[in-house]
Order: structure tokens, then sequence, then C-alpha cells
């Protein structure tokens, strides 16, 4: 796990801008440092090393092949890396250090792009080849690992991380309209949903993107940008046509397979443990593969907060014989640390507990743990949230005419969730009655402001964005289950959550691996009947099945719980004055959007009765302040011109 950064342009690169941006990210890579630029001086490529596997300087980036033909810099992990070792010295090849790093470029120089078919991992690269004149990138396939980059006339540079492009005078830093409308109408999720991002000048690879650049005669084109891997959304089975039984062991062989691969290091690995289902089943696994290996587990605690999880967390550790860590994150912490979240956050995040998950990897950190696995991806795969899963459920099961399947499922849901189940509410969401929940909304003292409600008038007339899931299939074959647990999966929820994830552990030099993220567990999931994720209103069926022989059985039978502080409670109590001191200091870009006489008439209503829009203002807020407007008044006023001599080639795109 690492940092990247490369510059590649018409006219001589300008060293200041390479070792900027390799500055910008140093806490993403304490362990090394590297620069390396192209003979002509025009190719710059720069690294950031943590240390995970192979550990001596000889796996140090950016690495290079064959002299200067082949060099790469490359942040994640390729866990699949012995295999592919093996396969690649029985074609030929010999290998000077014992790193997937070299493995990575040499399964490059035998294959080319296709090598990327190869990889079982969490990376994103940059690969320039000298025979070819180009630089092959590439990110995972779900996303774990950043790639952001920006293109100018004559020029384009790439980063982990966006704050490193923010240091290029070349890097337009406008905020993109289209793509802050579309986030605060649609919320923390749908920033990344699409290639554009919060600023004008810097885009992103998505999951499973690659892209090359050639140089030819002199210019720079960005030749090409395809997805080399997606899910079958067509390929689930239909209702019945499998086994519970079977499945399940088939499932359990998958994931713990994919929990055995990232285990391989030459650094002590731990693990998240919430006290739920999917970080339980984490641990259990890495018990059942290292009986006898010290295994250190890091927990968020609330005390006396019904979102506290620590009695869970409790059977787990005292079962699976764990050296168990705790960490109680406050308000007063995050009030303290706002300013250092933001800053390594870059982006809005989605709730509080992205603090809690902050506080659980500055704790790893602290006990000297560099590598941790943890539960993401399971939810959103295999169905875990509850009543919006199985509403999906059961409009496909209608959709489908199983009319009987759908009563029966119907009356299950109803039954374990009454409220959320109701006739009433089945009508307001699903029949022309939905226009009548803002009235009810109203009657019931509930609130009606949303966070577009709070910016001026002009920028409410702005047209709703276009911006748009450009791969979903409107397809009436498609599984409808299949197609929201793919938005979930690929565009919105876990892709935020890998991005929260990945800035905030790098911030302490941490690396998380994420076992469900598994591509080979992805195409097993999305093949299987419905009802063996969310049959019987019971979610994730088909893992609480294949772990019933390793888990507690309280942990195996427990509903889900998200991690979270009690939100409500610090934001209309500890933090509510704080907001309010914050939304006057804020001098960034936001504060032209945000209307201050509609805000100060937000909070002398009743604003206890909104929590919601008090976070996502204070969200708002805490980024244009600790982010936004600390990068303008310190990246950009440092920011150095890319080119010695700037050039008038025009990049084509």
């Amino acid at each position: 796990m690492c940092a990247i950064s490369g510059i590649l342009s018409t006219a001589p690169i300008n060293s200041e801008a390479l070792s900027l941006m390799l500055f910008s990210q140093k806490h993403r890579g304490p362990d090394g440092r590297g620069v390396w630029t192209s003979s002509c001086g025009r190719v710059g490529l720069a690294h950031q090393r943590l240390a995970i596997i192979d550990l001596s300087v000889n796996a140090n980036q950016p690495f290079k092949l064959d002299s200067d033909n082949y060099v790469v810099v490359f942040n994640g992990e390729i866990y699949n890396y012995r295999e592919l070792k093996s396969e690649l010295t029985a074609l030929g090849h010999s290998f000077k250090t014992k790193s997937d790093t070299e493995v990575l470029l040499k399964s490059y120089q035998q294959w080319g792009r296709h090598c990327l078919d190869k990889f079982n991992g969490m990376f994103a690269f940059a690969i320039w080849d000298e025979t070819k004149r180009e630089l092959f990138c590439a990110r995972d396939r779900f996303g774990e690992k950043p790639f952001y980059y920006g293109v100018w006339k004559g020029g384009f540079a790439f980063a982990s991380e966006v704050k490193a492009l923010l240091t290029l005078k070349e890097i337009d830093d406008d905020l993109d309209q289209d793509v802050l409308v579309s986030f605060l109408s649609k919320g923390e999720n749908s920033l990344d949903a699409f290639n554009r991002t919060l600023y004008k000048g810097i885009k992103q690879l998505l999951p499973a993107q690659a892209l090359t650049l050639k140089f030819s005669r002199g210019e720079l084109s960005l030749s090409q940008i395809w997805t080399y891997w997606q899910i079958d959304r067509e390929a689930r089975l239909p209702y019945g046509s499998q086994k519970m039984e079977s499945v399940s062991e088939q499932f359990f062989e998958l994931l713990k397979s994919s929990v055995a691969l990232r285990l391989r290091s030459d650094v002590p690995v731990g693990s998240s443990l919430s006290g739920g289902l999917d970080s339980s089943s984490i641990v259990s696994l890495i018990r059942y593969l290292e009986p006898e290996k010290a295994l250190n587990t890091f927990t968020g605690r609330f005390p006396g907060a019904p979102t506290d999880e620590g009695h869970y967390a409790d059977i787990v550790q005292k079962a699976k014989k764990t050296i168990h860590h705790e960490v109680f994150p406050t308000p007063q912490k995050f009030i303290t640390e706002a300013s250092d979240f933001y800053w390594h956050a870059e982006f809005p995040v989605g709730e509080l507990s992205q603090f809690a998950q902050w506080c659980v990897f500055e704790k790893a950190s602290s006990a000297g743990v560099k590598v941790l696995l943890d539960g993401q991806g399971s939810d959103e795969q295999l169905g875990g949230y509850g009543g919006n899963i199985q509403k999906v459920y059961l409009n496909q099961l209608f959709h489908e005419k199983r009319y009987a399947t759908w009563f029966y499922e119907y009356q299950c849901a109803a039954k374990a969730n009454p409220k959320r189940f109701s006739l009433l509410r089945v009508l307001l969401n699903d029949t022309f009655l939905q226009h009548l929940r803002p009235a009810l909304r109203q009657m019931t003292a509930r609130s009606t402001w949303k966070l577009v409600d709070l910016t001026i008038d002009d920028f409410q007339k702005l047209p709703s964005s276009e911006l748009s899931f450009s791969e979903m299939i409107n397809s009436e074959k498609m599984n409808k289950l299949s197609g929201f647990l793919w938005e979930l999966s690929f565009r919105t929820m876990l892709s935020s959550l890998l991005r929260y994830g990945d800035r905030l552990s790098m911030a302490f030099g941490i690396e998380v691996r994420l076992p469900f993220c598994d591509h080979r567990l992805s195409e097993f999931i999305f093949r299987l009947p419905p009802e063996l994720l969310v049959g019987e209103s019971v979610v994730k069926r088909v893992l609480r099945e294949g772990m019933k022989n390793l888990l507690p059985h309280e942990i195996r039978i427990r509903e889900k719980q998200g991690f979270i502080p009690p939100q409500e409670k610090w934001l209309t109590q500890d933090l509510l004055s704080w907001v309010k001191e914050l939304d006057v200091q804020d001098k960034g870009p936001l504060n032209e959007v945000l209307d201050r006489k509609k805000i100060v008439r937000f909070f002398k209503g009743n604003p206890q009765k909104d929590p919601n829009l008090i976070w996502r203002l204070l969200n708002l807020r805490a980024w244009s302040h600790f982010f936004a407007q600390k990068a303008q008044n310190q990246l950009k006023q440092s920011a150095v011109a890319v080119q010695r001599d700037i050039a008038s080639k025009v990049l084509a795109v």
C-alpha cells in the first residue's frame, strides 16, 4: 500500500512538480520514496512506499525492468502473486525480489493489458512502456485503491489523492457544478458514481477501468479508457433452482480462500471487529486458518449508547482468543481532530461512523499493526441492508408473477418488521399516494428541509445534473435484485465506503484488506437464486449458513446494526453549537453557494428534530473549511507548473 503519482508532458518536466505531489502524500508511504524520470525528461513517476511484502530496498519503487523499458508505480497488493510467479517462472521469467510489484510488471511484460485478467488484488498502478511509448494505468475491480488524474494542454498527471493533483498549477480547482448539484440532492454516495469529481480539473478511474496514453511524434494523446471486468447482472439463477446446503459450502470455501490470500504479509496482520456478522466472520476464518498465531482485533465502543456493540465483540474475542483493543470515540475528540480528519478524507464522508473508523485505525497504528482485514463489501453484495433489499426482492417476485411466493415473503417481511412493511407504508411508497408523504411529515412535526434548501436561490435554479450510471442495463431481462446490488457494490454505497476506508487508514499508514471484495466470490454471489440472499425476511442467508460451524450462535443470528456512534445525540447536543460556529467561520468555495440567512432560519427553528440535516450541513461545511479552503490557501499558493517550458501541444481527450 503506497502513494503513486506521475506526470507526462510534451515539454521537459519540472522536477519540483513531482516532488510536491509526492510530499503531499507522504503519510501513505512512511517506509521509502523514489522518483524516476525518462531520459527525454517528459515522463516522470514517483512513489511513496508502505512496505508490506518483501521489506527489502530491492522492492522499492519506481520499479524497472530491462533498463528503463518497463517502469511501474503501484499502490495495493496482488494477493495471488505467488501463483503468478510460479506461472511466469515456468514461462522462462526469473525474479530478483520476493515482491508482488515485480510479479505485476513481469505479468504485463508477458501478457500486456490482459495481465489484468490474472490479478486477484486491490491495486492502482501506472506502467511506462518505452517499447510502445505508452503509459498503461488501471484500477482494481472494486475500486479499493484510488486513481485520480488531470488532463490539460500538453500534459497529463495522476495520483492516489486529490491533494497531490491540486499542487499543480495546470489543474482547474473550480467546483464542478453538476457533481455538486448531484451531491446536494442525492447525497454523499453520489460522489463516487462517476468519472467526474467535485473538482473540474480532476477525474477518476471507476472500478475495473483502465486507460492508455501514447506519445507519438511529440504529441500526447489519451487514446483509450475501457472497463476490463464487470459482473454479469443477468446471471442470477431463478428462484428455487439451488439448495442452500451445497451453495453455502461453496460459499464458505471461496470466502476461506479469499481470507487466506489476504493473510499473506511480511508484517503483522490484525482485524477490525465490530461484533457484527461480517467482521466476526472474518476474525473467525483468520483463527480457523491460523489457530496458534497472535491475532490483534480492534473495536470502537460507545458505552451506554444503544449502538454500542461491545457485548458482541467480547463474545467473538473470547471465542477466538484474540488480543483485543478498544477505542472510545467522543464528540469532543471529533471537534479536536476534524481538521486532520477532513484533510485526509478529501471529500465529504457518509456518517460519523467514519470518524469512529478513523479512531480504530489510529489505535491499530499505535499498536504496531500495519495490515487490517475488514468486512466491507458483504452488505452490498449479499443484500444486508434489510428493508430496502427486501422491497426490491418483493418487487422482483411480483414482476415475475410469482404471486404465491410474493404473498408468503411479504407475510414474512411484515411479521419481522410490521412498521416498515405495513399496508399504509406500501401504499405511500409504491402508489400515487406517495405524493402525500411530505404533507404527512409536516402533520407529524417531522422536518421537510433538504440540504439543497439551504443554498442560494440562483443555485437552486440550476438545471438538474444529467450525470447517470452509463453502464446500467435497462433490460426487462435483467434481474432487478442484481441491478440494485450492482449499483450498491460498484457505484454508490460500497464505492464510497472504500474511499473513506482508503483515505482514513492511509492517514495512519494502515493497509486495509477486504476478503468480501474478491471477484471470484462476487461472481459466485451474483449467480445465486435471490431467496438464498434475502428469503423469509433473513438477509445474507448464505453467509449465515456458510459460517454456522465457526461463528458463535448469538452472532450468527444477529440482525444488522451499523457501526455508528450515537450520532443523533452528538449532533443535537454536543456538536450543535460547534456546527453553528463552523457555519460562520467557513470561507471556503461553498460559502458562495450556501445561503447563511436560510441556515440561520433553520437553526432558529427546531433543528433537533432533523439531526440528519444537521449532519449534512456539518459535513459540507467541515469539508469546505478544513479541506477545500485549506487546499486553496496552502496547495495552490505553493503550486508549481508541470513543464519547464509550457508547450502548445493539444492533448486529445
